[in-house]
C-alpha cells in the first residue's frame, strides 16, 4: 500500500512545502494541493499530482500531422483521472495518455505551480 502524503505551494515564496500527512501541523497551515502517487522517477524523486514529467513512451514513437516521429521526451502533467480511478499523465503533444508508468525512462522536471506557463509556452514553439 502506498504512503498517503501531500505537498502544498507557498505562493509568497514560490516554493513547494512538504511532503506532509493530512492532520500534521503543516497541513493545518498549508492546504494539501498535490498528492503523492506512490511512484518515483528514475532519479528517486517522488512523483506528485501536478508534477511535470519527461518520459519516453514505451512504444517510442508518436504521430503528428500524419507523420510518424520517434522522439524523447514526451512531456506531460500528472493528474487524477476520475473516470479510470487512477493517476495518469497526458502527453502535451498528442493529448494521449500513454502508459507512462511502464516507460523505461521518466524524470520529474517541474510542477504546475512553479511553472504555470510551461506547457503553453512549449506548444507555442512547435
Amino acid at each position: 500500500m502506498r504512503e498517503i502524503k501531500f505537498m502544498a505551494f507557498d505562493k509568497e515564496n514560490n516554493k513547494m512545502i512538504g511532503p506532509f500527512e493530512v492532520g500534521s501541523k503543516l497541513s493545518e497551515i498549508w492546504p494539501p494541493e498535490m498528492q503523492y502517487i506512490g511512484k518515483k522517477d528514475d532519479n528517486g524523486t517522488e512523483i506528485y499530482e501536478g508534477f511535470i514529467l519527461k518520459f519516453k513512451d514505451h512504444e517510442g514513437h508518436w504521430e503528428k500531422g500524419g507523420k510518424i516521429l520517434t522522439h524523447w521526451p514526451n512531456i506531460g502533467v500528472v493528474f487524477w483521472d476520475a473516470i479510470e480511478a487512477k493517476f495518469n499523465c497526458t502527453d502535451k503533444d498528442t493529448n494521449n495518455q500513454p502508459n507512462w508508468w511502464l516507460c523505461s525512462e521518466k524524470e520529474v522536471i517541474g510542477n504546475i505551480c512553479q511553472n504555470k506557463g510551461f506547457l503553453e509556452e512549449d506548444k507555442e514553439n512547435d
